[in-house]
């Protein structure tokens, strides 16, 4: 059963479908059995930028809005108070 499958199933529509049991759980041989059918239950975990460049793409991010930011402010003045003068 697919997560996506179990997400929109009720509790007993997936112990059922499992062939699980809730209070009781799965015997020693029904663990073994299905670590050799589907393996252990791990996730794949991919590797996170390190934590220098999380940093530098924080300060880039925040200088790209400052920017944005200024640009929009300009653009206010001179759309409702017209050019700038000197």
């Amino acid at each position: 059963m697919r997560a996506s499958e179990a997400a929109v199933s009720t509790v007993t529509d997936v112990v059922h479908r499992l062939s699980a049991d809730c209070a009781r759980g799965l015997s020693e041989s029904q663990v073994s059995e299905r670590r050799q059918l589907h393996g252990y239950n791990e996730f794949e975990i991919k590797e996170e930028d390190p934590l220098w460049r999380k940093y530098l793409n924080q300060v880039r991010w925040r200088a790209c809005m400052s920017h944005h930011e200024t640009n929009s402010i300009d653009f206010t003045l001179i759309r409702f108070n017209g050019p700038w003068v000197d």
